[in-house]
């Protein structure tokens, strides 16, 4: 009887120290999250990128993508890029953790220190096993960072700095032969390298005396390159001269002054000056030299009226008509190509990658242990599916 009694009491004292080991094991998988924070460089030139590389780490799995916040700070442009994020693992007092780094690219636009902003990463992650957490906000350091003009480009009106700027221009027809009444298109295209477009400086381009100068809203775009991603910035500018009075003209020389990163000097930049004549023109008629009378011009202007107005309740009659007649016919249409729109587009996101990762998600509510090897099986299936014909698509367009 005392066998028995002690063998129930080292029983009872292994499941306790057992259960004990347990809550020790499930407090360690259970501290909540981490984030490291990885800045290159922490002093930059005006207009350079930052690399603020955020590392989101769980003591077991992250389930599902950390909501990584917009970043606003006071003077400079914050960018998220849309890429792959980095899956990381890394040992921690003897545990591995893993997670997910993504990179923000942060472009300081004046000559300051700065700081990152109070902001949190919304995580989720396994609580060990098929239980999640709930969502925890996880605070990211406020590093500091600073960007610094050169002291060779302090007096400049405008600030930019690249590896490489070029401008150039062309016409829409060659500046011989001008006469009064005439026009010509002039473009303007400033590219740089490693600098985003807005960073390239508006042109100053003076008005000429007896040429009219109209310009049109430039054109401010970055430039990518399939496999490299971003490589610089373009602003085109377009100018359109018409030519009042003759005489001889010139287009002022341009001059663009710019930091260049691998010289580290100022640099300039520039189109030359042109000269064009213009020859005047008897037949040509100034549009404020015509006067016309007001009653003639009212009689014309009110036939003209009633012309189009036929012309627009005829082409109405038409339509309206073949509404009628082919009523039936649209309706099917419209029906039909609605219809088919619809399930193509149900079909599409059963059939996408986000639909079977929800569907594991959901497997792990319900801890349905062998729903989830299925949906995660599932799931493995369509992301190789779907690299494989991102890989065939990038070596169609390579050959």
């Amino acid at each position: 009887m005392n066998i028995r009694i002690n063998k129930y009491i080292s029983v009872a004292v292994l499941a306790i120290f057992l259960l004990s080991l347990m809550q020790i094991s499930l407090k360690d998988k259970t501290d909540e999250p981490k984030i490291f924070v990885d800045v290159s460089p922490k002093t930059v030139i005006v207009g350079q990128p930052v690399n603020v590389k955020v590392t989101v780490l769980a003591p077991t799995w992250l389930l599902g993508a950390p909501d990584f916040p917009h970043i606003d700070i006071p003077g400079a442009i914050t960018i998220l890029p849309d890429v792959r994020a980095e899956n990381i693992s890394k040992d921690i007092n003897g545990s591995r953790w893993s997670g997910i780094a993504r990179s923000y690219l942060i472009y300081p636009q004046e000559e300051k220190s700065y700081q990152f902003p109070k902001v949190t990463v919304g995580v989720v992650y396994s609580l060990g096993g098929i239980e999640k957490s709930p969502k925890t906000n996880v605070a990211i350091p406020q590093i500091k960072f600073k960007a610094v003009i050169p002291t060779e480009a302090r007096n400049l009106e405008y600030f930019i700095s690249t590896t490489k700027l070029k401008i150039e221009q062309k016409f829409d027809k060659k500046l011989a032969d001008l006469k009064v009444g005439d026009s010509f298109r002039r473009t303007i295209t400033i590219s740089t390298k490693k600098s985003l477009a807005m960073f390239i400086p508006p042109l100053k381009i003076d008005s000429l005396d007896g040429v009219k100068t109209y310009f049109d809203e430039p054109i401010v775009t970055n430039k990518k390159e399939d496999r490299v991603g971003f490589i610089g910035g373009e602003r085109i500018e377009e100018i359109t001269y018409f030519i009042e009075k003759p005489g001889d003209y010139e287009l002022p020389e341009i001059e663009i002054f710019w930091w260049n990163l691998n010289s580290k000097r100022v640099v300039t930049s520039k189109l030359k000056a042109i000269k064009f004549h213009a020859d005047s023109n008897a037949s040509y008629i100034s549009e404020l030299a015509i006067q016309e009378d007001s009653t003639q011009t009212s009689i014309v202007k009110e036939k003209n009226i009633q012309k189009y107005d036929w012309k627009y309740i005829v082409i109405l009659i038409i339509a309206f008509v073949l509404v009628i007649i082919y009523r039936k016919e649209l309706k099917r249409l419209v029906v039909v190509k609605t219809a088919n729109w619809i399930e193509e587009r149900k079909e599409r996101a059963q059939n996408s990658e986000k639909n079977y990762f929800n569907k594991i998600v959901k497997a792990c509510s319900n801890n349905d242990l062998k729903e989830i090897k299925i949906s995660f099986s599932d799931w493995l299936n369509k992301i190789s599916e779907k690299e494989n014909d991102l890989d065939v698509k990038q070596l169609s367009e390579m050959t």
